[in-house]
C-alpha cells in the first residue's frame, strides 16, 4: 500500500499504518513536535 503525503487526521495515519495502533503515541505530543521541526526549518531557510 502506498503512503499518503498528508493526513488529515491521526486516525487517518493509524489506519494506514497498524503497525504503530497499539504504540503509546498522542497525536497532541505528535503535532507539537511536527509544528516546532517546521518552525524551526523555515527559520533556517528565512
Amino acid at each position: 500500500m502506498e503512503s499518503q503525503a498528508y493526513y488529515t487526521t491521526w486516525e487517518d495515519y493509524v489506519k494506514e499504518h497498524p503497525e504503530i495502533a497499539n504504540e503509546n503515541y498522542h497525536a497532541d505530543i505528535m503535532q507539537a513536535y511536527e509544528d516546532g521541526l517546521y518552525k524551526f526549518i523555515i527559520g533556517l531557510l528565512i
